[in-house]
């Protein structure tokens, strides 16, 4: 799945990506000079904090991930953060659906020796 960003606030935004039932949050920054540390605040579906760092020198635009975890329900998740130039923050809803059903009745047949 494609990264779903949030607000972009002095030249910086949180991201939530998706891979199978793993949740990805990434920070961006495009602009110059971003050096900082900050607390990454998870809510809805998830919860807790996490301290985070960024830094960025160059003119180009940089992408760092932050934090990742398996999730194992579906509901909305949200990221945020407060840092020295502003705040962002991302939501991603996420459905995730049930596993097969194991399977019955299997046989096994010999086809021949090798």
């Amino acid at each position: 799945m494609a990264i779903q960003w949030g607000n972009t606030s002095n030249d910086f935004r949180l991201g939530i990506d998706q891979v199978g039932t793993t949740l990805i949050v990434y920070g961006e920054s495009v602009g110059y000079g971003h050096d900082w540390s900050a607390t990454l605040t998870r809510s809805g579906s998830w919860s807790g904090s996490t301290a985070v760092s960024f830094y960025y020198g160059s003119g180009a635009t940089v992408r760092k991930e932050l934090y990742r975890q398996a999730v194992t329900s579906s509901g909305t998740y949200t990221a945020s953060m407060s840092y020295w130039g502003g705040s962002s923050s991302v939501s991603r809803a996420v459905t995730l659906g049930s596993a097969p059903p194991a399977p019955t009745n299997l046989v096994g047949t010999r086809v021949n020796d090798t």
